[in-house]
């Protein structure tokens, strides 16, 4: 039968198949698909090869061996086997112009050395060599005769060299014994001559130095003349220096500093002075022991550290004297009343503390102080602007106006039927004002708050009223503040929400926006893949330049492992900004939250825990650009856009820091730009009560947009359709649940979460990423940063056990149990 031509599928320009049809000359299938991607035949003679790229088939001749060895193929003979290359008839192998003929090596280049070289450090190995036309061989040409024949074409041997230089320098010259006369005369130019052992040593020269090592004494030695006794430091630790054992003895006067001379032959000892410095000699030493007992005898009312004093007046009047730890027993007598049953009046006369409580116990009795339960008699006090504190006891009246009585009772007022106090009358359990039609108020003194307790818990009441319509909230630990009942603390009015946009497997407009409404874009983008069950978180931003839009490549999670990430591009069509994805299958649904920022149309605004400002001027110097309170924050996720008016440029800048009350840390990460750098470098620190930001611009006149997501290590709990805030969670390093959405809710879902530990003084922030589908959870783990180094928090997905459908976040902490775990979440639904 013939050849037939075969056929292949047609599509469209929407990649729809329309058709079948013969391949046309020219096209090819490609090897990925079982063909050659030839779309001829080689000529005559020609083999067919892999190509360089190692990504297809071509025809080559097989003579071509410089071609095969360029692309990396290598010659190699069997195993064990003789790697033979011959040549047909007399003809010679010819490489890089040597030629290799019969058993004969040689260069082809006239008058040039052939040269053997081994590579590295390899050795050039050449069994039975011999050398010249003579064919002498190597060891002919070695000299073992003490270097005897001279000649420029003999080789001396290491061990004849030595043997020649052993018989020209004697051994006389080179070590001299302690007792030998015979001197070595050495002229020293600019060197240093290390000695050992030896004497009689004389040099010659200018400006030279002799370092003398001596391990015996200087018994030989007359006279020493070296300028390095006299400037350098002698030190019994110093291996070269001088060492002296017994007593120095100095022949003719040493100095030793102005005004102190030992004299010929005068020992140490002789100029010490022993005896209590009697000598008062300016010559005289006085050893520590002679002056302590000098100075213990010039007073002898000096001992044991006490001062005594007899016969004594002592002035301390003035304001600030004072007299500490005087024994009250050896005081003048008299001036002590111990008795105070007869008061003298004297004002100078001091009554001991005894004394004073003797007398106040006598003028007030028990009675007066003390009341039982059953006592009739009444105790009157009339009260004049105090507080009286009564303890026990009942059947109480006071009498006096606008007195105030605090009773503290120990036990139940069994004969008290009831409490009238100021208008108000307290009976059992029950607090009423005695006023008709009054309200009964609980006041606190000044600007103090008011304090409940209920239930074991003490709630603390604001101190100052909200707007109309607040209600109350707690911040988990009892203190109470106003809050707004219709917004609440997770609402980013900046963000816009859309739902359930069809995508495919071709790139098709998720989005459009006015290139003059926004300068740049963040997206949180949930989505669907229909055709096989998955489901996908991802983040990316896009900015545009007026003429051009830049677009990040997505980061997140997907649900499936054979899942993946949908594929993003932008463009610019009539002034308006397009934001274009790919789906994973050809029927997906796709879902965003978006947050748009313009430096001329974003106004600075605060929406609960989001909070967006400006800086109009950033240079190259690092400058602050945003600042947060560290006691009231512990972390912050920031979303930036920088404008670059004078070059027409923008970019998005994101980041994450974290502090630990001392340092602050930063990570920045997603830069998108319209030039060919980044816009600006971060920085963040500590400077006062503020996390402080900063920026160094890579140009100058930078301007800023920052939207920034505030964390703390206590958030309270709130939740509206696309934002929710997970209050404070104790965590252990066991997997410890921290939040769950039902999927008919949502499908996916960004986390920016703090993690705190303050028994290991360890903090981080990081963003994680959640995808449902059925059958599927997961969890990914983007950037973060720590004051630690490590992310601290570790984190695991699945379905809850107790509900259906309901996808459940848990998270487990490096540092241990009592880690602390809030965040926000930004979530969306892809039906």
């Amino acid at each position: 039968m013939a050849d037939k031509t075969p056929v292949r599928v047609v599509f469209n320009s929407s990649n729809v198949a329309t058709g079948m049809a013969e391949f046309q000359s020219g096209e090819t299938v490609p090897v990925a698909n079982g063909g050659t991607g030839l779309a001829s035949i080689g000529s005559a003679g020609q083999v067919l090869r892999t190509n360089a790229a190692g990504n297809a088939l071509e025809f080559a001749t097989l003579e071509d061996l410089a071609d095969i060895i360029s692309v990396g193929s290598t010659l190699t003979a069997p195993s064990n086997a003789d790697f033979n290359i011959t040549t047909a008839g007399t003809g010679n192998i010819v490489l890089n112009d040597l030629s290799i003929s019969d058993n004969t090596i040689s260069t082809n280049r006239s008058n040039d050395d052939l040269n053997i070289n081994a590579s590295g450090t390899g050795t050039v190995v050449l069994e039975n060599l011999k050398i010249g036309t003579s064919g002498s061989t190597v060891t002919t040409i070695l000299d073992e005769d003490n270097m005897s024949s001279n000649s420029d074409t003999s080789l001396a041997t290491q061990q004849s060299i030595k043997a020649y230089v052993d018989s020209q320098v004697t051994a006389q010259d080179l070590d001299f014994a302690t007792d030998d006369s015979t001197a070595l005369n050495i002229d020293l130019d600019s060197e240093t001559l290390q000695v050992s052992g030896g004497a009689n040593i004389t040099t010659s020269g200018s400006a030279n130095t002799i370092t003398i090592a001596l391990d015996t004494s200087l018994t030989g030695l007359s006279s020493v003349t070296s300028t390095a006794l006299v400037t350098n430091n002698i030190s019994s630790s110093d291996s070269t220096a001088v060492r002296i054992d017994d007593a120095l003895n100095v022949d003719g006067a040493l100095d030793v500093g102005a005004g102190f001379t030992i004299s010929n032959g005068q020992s140490i000892t002789s100029i010490l002075d022993e005896d209590a410095m009697g000598s008062d000699s300016a010559n005289a030493l006085a050893t520590q022991q002679s002056i302590k007992a000098y100075v213990d005898t010039q007073d002898a009312n000096i001992a044991s550290d006490t001062l005594t004093f007899t016969n004594k007046t002592f002035d301390v009047e003035g304001t600030g004297n004072s007299i500490s730890n005087i024994d009250v027993a050896d005081l003048k007598s008299g001036v002590l009343d111990t008795d105070l049953t007869s008061v003298s009046g004297s004002d100078d006369t001091l009554a001991s503390a005894k004394a004073i409580k003797t007398y106040v116990d006598s003028q007030v009795t028990a009675q007066d102080l003390d009341f039982a339960t059953d006592d009739s008699t009444a105790l009157s006090i009339d009260l004049d602007s105090e507080t009286l504190q009564v303890s026990g006891g009942a059947n109480i009246s006071t009498s006096g106006s606008g007195n105030t009585i605090t009773v503290a009772l120990d036990t139940a007022l069994t004969n008290l039927t009831s409490v009238q106090v100021d208008g108000v009358t307290i009976t059992d359990n029950t607090v009423s004002t005695n006023e008709s039609n009054s309200p009964l108020e609980l006041k606190a003194n000044g600007t103090g708050a008011v304090k409940v307790v209920s239930g074991g818990v003490t709630f603390t009441l604001p101190t100052t009223d909200g707007s109309d319509g607040d209600v109350l909230k707690t911040d988990g630990s009892g203190t109470l503040s106003f809050a707004s009942s219709t917004a609440t603390a997770s609402d980013d009015t900046r963000a816009v929400v859309k739902n359930n946009k069809s995508v495919g497997s071709s790139a098709r407009t998720i989005d459009y926006f006015q290139a003059t409404s926004a300068d740049a874009a963040f997206y949180f983008v949930a989505l669907s893949d229909l055709t096989n069950d998955h489901s996908s978180a991802s983040i990316f931003t896009v900015a545009h330049n007026n003429t051009d839009a830049f677009i990040g490549a997505p980061r997140g999670g997907a649900s499936g492992s054979d899942n993946s990430l949908p594929s993003t591009t932008a463009d610019i069509s009539s002034a308006q900004v397009r934001v274009k994805v790919t789906a994973p299958s050809a029927d997906s649904k796709l879902s965003y939250y978006k947050i748009p920022l313009s430096t001329a149309n974003t106004s600075n605004a605060t929406s609960g825990v989001t909070v967006t400002t400006a800086n109009t001027d950033v240079d190259s110097a690092s400058e602050s650009i945003d600042t947060f309170a560290h006691a009231s924050f512990r972390a912050a996720k920031y979303l930036i856009l920088v404008d670059n008016d004078s070059k027409t440029e923008t970019g998005v800048v994101e980041a994450l820091v974290v502090h630990n009350g001392t340092n602050a840390f930063i990570t920045q990460y997603g830069n998108v730009n319209s030039g060919n750098h980044d816009a600006i470098v971060l920085s963040a620190a500590i400077s006062g009560s503020n996390v402080v930001v900063s920026a160094a611009g890579n140009e100058p006149n930078l301007s800023l947009k920052i939207h920034k997501t505030l964390l703390a290590d206590s958030m309270t709990a709130v939740e509206n359709a696309n934002q929710k805030i997970i209050g404070a969670t104790t965590v252990s390093s066991s997997a410890t649940a921290l939040d769950d959405f039902d999927l008919d809710d949502a499908t996916a879902a960004v986390y920016y979460v703090v993690g705190g530990n303050s028994t290991e003084g360890a903090f981080s922030v990081q963003e994680v990423y959640c995808a449902g589908a059925p059958g599927e959870a997961s969890v990914s783990q983007g950037p973060f940063v720590s004051t630690k180094g490590t992310s601290q928090l570790s984190f695991t997905a699945a379905f809850k056990s107790d509900a259906d459908n309901s996808l459940q976040l848990s998270v487990a902490s490096t540092s241990g149990g009592s880690t602390t775990v809030n965040a926000y979440r930004i979530n969306c639904l892809a039906e």
